[in-house]
């Protein structure tokens, strides 16, 4: 093949009378001008070469195919030398080269794909009337779709989500896997001026979306990973609080029943104010829940299991294990059924009482039930200073059993 892009260098050597099966009219091969493309003739030693070159972008893999097409002969008597696999049937040619066509044209579909996606998003993001940013690339040719946005700020329903990089990967065969991590901090402002900032050494996110779902959420398997995480959530007209972690991890995912399972797992979770003073501190916190893939306000949410170890100033531990279904009622009251089970209940009575939080007759009498809901003759003395407890949201009340405590928290 001739073309702009491209030469040919033909060398012969021998005598011009010479008469040979594949022999060429050098008069004809030197005319540059029939054949419209740069052509020169030369005399050579005694090999006889043809060599051609598509384009220096190409040039790699065009050096393996032409290395098929070029046969050099040495002629004693000077004969025109130049055969390009003559006599060789056609089929027995095609047997040699379809695959490496079929991988030329795969890479070069495959690279189309690939620049046509990558142009597209791009297009998509500049159109969008909701993300904007300083700077954009995609990245990760040929296997992956690694979109950079630097100083973005996105839009929500909610409010707006800011940053300083955002980093999110796709994979070119499968669309329904996104990667996102953020580098620096995450800012987000509410509709109604709150304010939340989150900053870690590792802020990570995986987004799996099933093949049939619609929902973005809801029908989608969500983990969120971070690493030495620092909340700072900004209430309006309300106190801040400052949330620290060694690691938070949370779970989302469909299940068959047509309902979503949530797992929240944290390590070292504090919560303190402000000026951090610690508020509440937990050694360990785990929630499983599972809650209906479209929730509405009637629907009950299912506690599969909640873990909590909290640290007590004393330096002990209150291991606090609760499942139920709690809901919301059509007043908005909080409604449904909570069973708790608390250990080392002995000395969290104490605690309360010292703090002023309970009564010494509300402590006698909370320690008194304590004793009597166990058999001492029968029960190990790690189940004696465990105390369960079932509440029950009805009404708009809490209830303990039979006894109603007081009004039920309104959602």
């Amino acid at each position: 093949y001739v073309g702009a892009d491209s030469w040919v260098s033909i060398h012969h050597n021998g005598d011009k009378h010479a008469s040979h099966p594949a022999q060429f009219n050098r008069a004809s091969a030197c005319n540059s001008q029939r054949l419209n493309s740069p052509l020169s003739c030369q005399r050579t030693g005694r090999t006889n070469t043809i060599m051609v070159a598509l384009s220096r972008h190409a040039w790699p893999f065009a050096r393996r195919i032409c290395a098929i097409f070029t046969l050099s002969v040495r002629s004693n008597r000077g004969s025109y030398g130049v055969i390009l696999m003559s006599g060789i049937p056609i089929k027995r040619k095609l047997t040699v080269l379809w695959p490496y066509l079929t991988l030329l044209a795969l890479a070069l579909t495959a690279s189309g794909f690939w620049y046509l996606g990558a142009a597209k998003i791009k297009k998509s993001l500049y159109e969008s009337p909701n993300i904007s940013f300083n700077n954009i690339s995609v990245r990760g040719f040929p296997s992956q779709f690694r979109l950079i946005l630097e100083n973005y700020s996105i839009q929500l329903p909610q409010g707006n989500l800011s940053g300083k990089k955002l980093t999110a990967v796709r994979m070119f065969y499968d669309f329904n896997h996104t990667i996102i991590w953020a580098e620096g901090s995450l800012q987000f402002q509410g509709k109604s001026g709150d304010q939340l900032t989150l900053t870690g050494d590792t802020i990570q996110a995986s987004h799996v979306m099933s093949k049939d779902g619609d929902d973005y959420f809801a029908d989608a398997r969500i983990s969120v990973d971070l690493q030495n995480p620092h909340i700072q959530v900004r209430p309006v007209f309300v106190e801040g609080t400052n949330i620290l972690s060694d690691q938070i991890q949370f779970y989302s995912l469909p299940t068959e029943t047509n309902q979503t399972r949530m797992l929240f797992n944290a390590g070292n979770l504090i919560f303190a104010e402000t000026d951090n003073q610690n508020i509440l501190s937990l050694k360990n916190t785990i929630v499983e829940t599972q809650l209906p893939k479209t929730p509405d306000a009637s629907d009950n949410i299912t506690l599969n299991n909640m873990k909590l170890d909290i640290n007590l100033p004393s330096g002990e531990l209150l291991a606090i294990q609760a499942d139920g279904q709690l809901g919301r009622s059509n007043k908005g009251y909080l409604d449904g059924t909570l069973n708790l089970n608390f250990k080392n209940m002995t000395s969290v009575l104490k605690i309360l009482n010292t703090r002023g939080i309970l009564t010494s007759d509300q402590t006698a009498l909370l320690s008194f039930a304590l004793q009597l809901k166990t058999d001492p003759t029968k029960e190990s003395a790690s189940d004696i200073d465990t105390f369960p407890l079932t509440l029950a949201f009805k009404r708009g009340r809490t209830f303990f059993g039979p006894i109603d405590i007081g009004p039920a928290p309104k959602l």
